[in-house]
């Protein structure tokens, strides 16, 4: 049975931002509401107040600009970027990644914001969103400031959002001229079961299309957050690709993660697997960066 409590309906944001400045740990923002009312349930949140954004306008938007790159308002939900044709265009491995995302009733209703802010690191987005250098804008009584995601995200459900601090955008740079990346999830279960990894490749070649010029590399469901494997990624940047190659890049993917072990998977089992994943992942991204 989930507690009672009361239900705020901020206009703006500003005021929103009031209201969790003046509730402070006794409020919590809804959006979609999917993530919440799990917490609810299970009395992880008792909180008196929930502070529903969803009537504020101007945070469900998508737009582009070659130089300003992709904005994606926090309302904006996971359907609306699955078929974005921008998106598609210019950024299809997050098309694909939001696929993934649930059911369609959970892309119809499940917000981006919503999303990063539950700061699971089983999620799909993220490892996505980390390869591709989004940053998160959040405003506060104190005005908006940006915080890249690698730095949103501090642990377990738990991010840099202070208490009367909401999550409005979500930007990424245009991406370079020969660049193809790629997501996938392996899940001991079935194939809509939470992923025991995840994993990200975004790859962008030299002027020949045989050289990485920039490889970037996200993880998901290893840890306590989504992270980036950065020590591969500098391996495999200025190589070209060869199967040897590929072969020692999956062995310090395999050595650079701390994965913790659950149901799904034991530490060296998830180890191999982000080492096979990583080989599969890299070639898929680098393919379509030379289709």
């Amino acid at each position: 049975m989930i507690r009672s409590f009361e239900l705020l309906e901020p206009k703006t944001v500003k005021e929103a931002c009031s209201m969790l400045s003046t509730y402070g740990e006794q409020a919590k923002v809804v959006a979609g509401g999917l993530s919440l009312l799990l917490f609810l349930r299970e009395k992880l949140y008792r909180p008196k107040y929930l502070v529903s954004i969803m009537g504020i306008k101007g945070l469900d938007y998508i737009t582009y600009d070659e130089k300003k790159g992709l904005k994606i308002g926090a309302l904006t939900t996971h359907r609306s970027i699955e078929n974005s044709e921008v998106i598609k265009e210019k950024f299809p491995v997050m098309a694909e990644t939001f696929h993934r995302v649930g059911s369609m009733r959970i892309r119809n209703v499940g917000t981006i914001g919503g999303n990063l802010c539950h700061a699971d690191p089983r999620l799909d987005p993220p490892p996505t969103l980390l390869a591709l250098d989004a940053r998160v804008k959040v405003v506060g009584p104190k005005g908006p400031r940006v915080i890249t995601l690698e730095d949103f995200f501090v642990n377990y459900y738990e991010t840099v959002l202070k208490t009367d601090e909401i999550l409005t955008e979500v930007s990424i740079p245009s991406q370079p001229a020969r660049t193809g990346g790629a997501y996938m999830r392996f899940s001991t279960k079935t194939n809509d079961d939470t992923p025991a990894v995840e994993l990200a490749a975004v790859v962008t070649l030299d002027s020949k299309k045989e050289v990485l010029e920039n490889v970037k590399i996200g993880l998901g469901a290893l840890a306590s957050t989504a992270i980036r494997a950065k020590k591969t990624e500098a391996f495999l940047k200025g190589k070209k690709l060869k199967e040897d190659m590929l072969e020692e890049a999956g062995k310090i993917a395999s050595q650079e993660v701390e994965p913790i072990g659950d149901l799904r998977g034991s530490e060296e089992y998830k180890k191999e697997m982000v080492g096979v994943m990583l080989k599969r992942g890299v070639k898929m991204a680098y393919e379509k960066a030379r289709a």
